[in-house]
């Protein structure tokens, strides 16, 4: 049995994952394990404003931590729509090392987490917990930023069999959510000097040399697409971009009803190179949406 693996941290912002997480197990039959992370009887808080100075304050005791946590994931489990298999889980120590734990320890095939959110001293935030947990998670990892339900899907692809990696989980997801779907390729624009180049050798040669990758980009994604659409049953569209990748994305996704982008870590296409750090990195952070987010 599958299992969606939700990381909580006792907020209502952490706990707006569950509506998808739960949408997705009603669909897909996978269990759902709720985890919240247990922090250590002491934590050292920085001594503002010499911050290589820390002072160590005690917390309370392991065991009533515990037993707070438990109670707190088996009140939520009770509010889990009838049918759904849950689990519980207690993860320990530094957050998201305990979250990818966890993800491993359970086997898990997705996990699904807010943004952020807020407990004690805890703070998530994307750039600490939640982009660890898209650094090194084992698998994708689904990252909630509103409580608007998902209903359009941005897949961009560079052409790689990388990029293409996210499809599957990406479309699953699509399927059990009811998105509509939305594969963007982004092509980089001809640089003036070449395309005056071009036109030097032979006029009009830029337009059809730039026209022509435009027809390549159409066809890969319509290949796509009708191959997923027949699997999946999805309402998939196509659309090539003519600007530098994440500023294409970003502006395409803040242009459109878009919900949710699903983004492998890394592509090559040619001499373009995807790389955690580049392109997904400046979408991760650009978005407002949701994303869904997987290592090949």
């Amino acid at each position: 049995m599958s299992t969606i693996l939700i990381p909580l941290d006792g907020s209502e912002l952490a706990e707006r994952a569950l509506k998808v997480a739960q949408r997705l197990g009603q669909q897909s039959e996978r269990t759902l394990c709720l985890l919240r992370v247990v922090p250590p009887e002491t934590v050292a808080i920085s001594d503002l404003p010499v911050y290589s100075a820390y002072t160590v304050s005690a917390t309370r005791p392991t065991f009533e931590l515990q037993a707070e946590a438990t109670a707190y994931l088996r009140e939520i489990q009770k509010t889990l729509p009838a049918g759904i298999n849950s689990e519980i889980a207690l993860g320990e120590g530094e957050v998201a090392s305990a979250i990818l734990a966890a993800a491993r320890d359970h086997h898990a095939d997705l996990i699904v987490m807010s943004s952020h959110g807020y407990s004690g001293v805890t703070r998530w935030v994307l750039g600490s917990v939640a982009e660890q947990v898209v650094r090194h998670a084992p698998c994708p990892v689904l990252v909630i930023r509103h409580d608007a339900q998902l209903q359009r899907m941005l897949i961009p692809l560079d052409g790689s069999f990388a990029s293409e990696q996210v499809l599957r989980p990406a479309l699953d997801v699509a399927a059990c959510l009811g998105c509509e779907v939305v594969l963007v390729q982004a092509i980089q624009p001809t640089d003036h000097a070449l395309f005056d180049q071009l036109e030097g050798h032979e006029h009009g040669l830029g337009l059809r040399v730039e026209g022509e990758s435009h027809e390549r980009a159409v066809a890969y994604l319509r290949q796509l697409a009708t191959l997923y659409a027949k699997t999946h049953a999805l309402n998939i569209q196509c659309v090539v971009l003519h600007e530098p990748a994440a500023e294409g994305i970003l502006h395409f996704a803040e242009t459109h009803p878009i919900d949710l982008i699903a983004m492998a870590t890394h592509g090559r296409s040619g001499l373009q190179k995807w790389v955690y750090g580049s392109v997904t990195e400046q979408v991760l952070h650009g978005a407002l949406c949701s994303m869904l987010v997987m290592r090949p």
